[in-house]
């Protein structure tokens, strides 16, 4: 292999810059670090639960990970949310796959298997 072919591509000064600043905030440094543990995709709830912010927090400090091009994507992390929040139910990091989230049946079969695990109330209240 020649050397050019190895040569890791370099940052523009924007580029570092915005990873800079993303990574300056503490709490964005260790949920990068969090991510970065995973096996495979991070649960939201799991970040959530850890360090006790609101969702809307949560989502902001995703949103600048996301901006910097550190984290790639956030569909599926939003997807998670939305469905934990609206179904009122908990999705763990090995239920992440994605024979539970390809399509809208298998997310609706999913729920349905979870919801039948144990009855739990919605966002209103009602079982």
């Amino acid at each position: 292999m020649t050397p050019a072919a190895t040569k890791t591509p370099r940052l523009t000064e924007r580029q570092f810059a915005r990873i800079a600043r993303a990574l300056a905030e503490p709490r964005r440094f260790e949920m990068l670090k969090e991510i970065g543990a995973c096996a495979g995709p991070a649960a939201c709830s799991a970040l959530h639960k850890k360090h006790k912010v609101s969702a809307a927090t949560l989502s902001h400090h995703l949103k600048k990970l996301r901006d910097a091009g550190i984290v790639d994507s956030m569909g599926v992390l939003e997807l998670v949310e939305f469905v934990e929040q609206e179904f009122a139910i908990r999705v763990s990091d090995d239920e992440l796959v994605p024979e539970n989230f390809k399509s809208v049946e298998q997310i609706a079969g999913f729920v349905s298997r979870k919801q039948s695990e144990g009855s739990r109330p919605n966002r209103a209240g009602i079982a």
